[in-house]
């Protein structure tokens, strides 16, 4: 693991500064790793820290490496590496604005922070990466939005739900059954009536994992904030 500081830099974006260490990061690979980096499909993980009177940043960037289709690796390798940064530099400008108008109004500030890390999830057949932004920007707690890339790795697309279930043997009343199911059996836990669970659609996030499915919900979006990020797995199998 390697870790470069912001500090170490002048002034520049944070886009060039990301991007000059993801291109570090690939050269060291390159020389180091040259079989891994052409053999198996893998992802090494490019650390960007960030730290000053208004924001802290603390994100791992994920940058995939021994794709069959390197068209289809540098296009999501690209995906991937401006969500991070646009998240970044969103909670950067965030902390600096209000920075200022607390500074001028005489307003307590706290730090914003930006975290973000990611897992990988699986890497047959579907190629699937699961990414947890943490932002907190103020109040009593922060919050995580969680985002999902499930790569067919035959096609290269990013599928949605619907079109990773008519690779599958489950279809969309065999996943409604399970999520009720699971809520029925803990509903202390979630929302009721019309804030509650409804039915699943054809883009909910979803993520796989070996032969199980796993449908989650974005905080407070089916059950309150202290049951986290709500996730309900069924096996499957392909066709």
């Amino acid at each position: 693991m390697f870790v470069i500081f912001a500090s170490m830099y002048d002034e520049r974006n944070i886009v060039m500064k990301i991007n000059y260490i993801i291109m570090a990061m690939m050269l060291i690979v390159l020389l180091t790793l040259p079989g891994l980096a052409h053999n198996d499909l893998n992802i090494i993980s490019v650390p960007y820290q960030e730290k000053n009177k208004t924001v802290e940043i603390d994100v791992n960037i994920p940058v995939i490496i021994g794709m069959d289709d390197n068209n289809i690796q540098s296009k999501y390798n690209k995906i991937l590496r401006e969500d991070f940064i646009n998240f970044s530099k969103e909670i950067k400008r965030m902390a600096e604005e209000f920075y200022k108008d607390a500074k001028d109004k005489s307003w307590p500030f706290h730090r914003y922070i930006a975290m973000a890390d990611y897992e990988v999830c699986n890497k047959d057949k579907i190629f699937s990466i699961v990414v947890d932004y943490y932002q907190y920007t103020g109040g009593a707690h922060g919050i995580t939005t969680r985002e999902s890339y499930n790569i067919d790795l035959e096609t290269g697309k990013n599928l949605s739900l619907a079109e990773f279930i008519s690779l599958a043997s489950i279809n969309m009343e065999k996943i409604n059954n399970k999520i009720a199911e699971k809520i029925r059996q803990e509903p202390g836990n979630y929302f009721t009536d019309n804030l509650g669970f409804q039915y699943i659609s054809n883009t909910d996030d979803y993520f796989v994992m070996g032969n199980n499915l796993f449908v989650f919900f974005q905080f407070y979006e089916i059950a309150p904030y202290v049951a986290g990020i709500p996730e309900f797995r069924i096996p499957f199998s392909y066709k």
